[in-house]
């Protein structure tokens, strides 16, 4: 406990040259920067001891999103990253960061039938994935208590700066425990960022009222549990899902995302507008 007593003037220090370097950046970034640039005007990246939810109902594509963001992290800062996928084996995962950087379909991937062409991006691929500092944990099913195990384990040793979990339903936890909770002492206990995806329960029946809506925080009164713990709560929409072709202005939502978050300056949920191609695990803000 001794350790966690700290005397103003150095956590003062402290505040005060990440705001000197904050200012100093062309982006503004007090944290870690998001990879999204509206995302990172409006929350200063990614903050030191918060959990930060990414939710969405399925087929959204949070674990696409998740794996845009951390090859967009690796590419431009070269964070270390850890990366917890519930959904993917090590070499499925990879697979995603390939199909991402090259361009290529999934099944034409590991079919290997390839031009010349696109064996050269496969090899660039490799090069620039081959020494980055990502760190993949794929167990299935994990508890709480393995995920903080490996997580402390991979901050003591490799000094991962960020924890990305791509689907915490699938976290075993013990009766009485909740898992967001958890994850905010986690993100408390390494003092980095911990980003998590929830997929919601699935409301994309035609004939439910929340068909197509856009989803927000008093759609799931019944989540409020699990939202209470986060720092930050964004919803994954695509509109196009719902065969919404067009928006209320006339635009276009054919491969066009929307990213929805509500923070302490805004009285309206704000909207950042991503576009995307699924088959290559990609999005993006132009």
């Amino acid at each position: 406990m001794d350790n966690k007593i700290k005397q103003i003037s150095s956590v003062l220090d402290t505040v005060i040259l990440n705001l000197h370097s904050a200012s100093e950046s062309e982006d503004g970034v007090y944290g870690i920067s998001t990879s999204l640039r509206t995302l990172d005007k409006l929350t200063s990246g990614w903050q030191n001891s918060e959990l930060i939810l990414i939710a969405g109902y399925e087929k959204m594509g949070l674990d696409k999103l998740l794996i845009s963001m951390a090859l967009k992290m690796l590419s431009d800062n070269e964070t270390p990253i850890a990366f917890f996928s519930m959904k993917y084996s090590c070499e499925q995962l990879v697979q995603r960061l390939l199909m991402n950087l090259t361009g290529i379909k999934r099944d034409k991937l590991l079919s290997a039938k390839l031009t010349e062409d696109e064996w050269k991006k496969v090899d660039e691929a490799k090069t620039k994935l081959y020494s980055v500092p990502l760190y993949i944990c794929d167990a299935p099913n994990p508890t709480l208590a393995e995920i903080s195990e490996q997580a402390h384990k991979l901050t003591d040793v490799e000094g991962i700066e960020v924890l990305l979990i791509d689907d915490i339903t699938r976290i075993k936890v013990n009766e009485g425990e909740s898992v967001t909770e958890s994850l905010k002492i986690l993100a408390r206990e390494l003092d980095i960022p911990v980003v998590a995806c929830l997929e919601l329960k699935d409301r994309t029946d035609s004939e439910s009222r929340f068909y197509g809506k856009r989803p927000e925080h008093s759609d799931f009164p019944d989540m409020e549990s699990i939202f209470q713990y986060s720092d930050l709560l964004c919803f994954l929409h695509r509109p196009e899902y719902f065969h919404i072709t067009e928006d209320k202005d006339g635009n276009s939502t054919l491969g066009m995302a929307e990213l929805i978050l509500k923070t302490e300056n805004s009285f309206e949920p704000e909207i950042i507008t991503l576009r995307y191609e699924m088959d290559f695990c990609r999005f993006w803000e132009e």
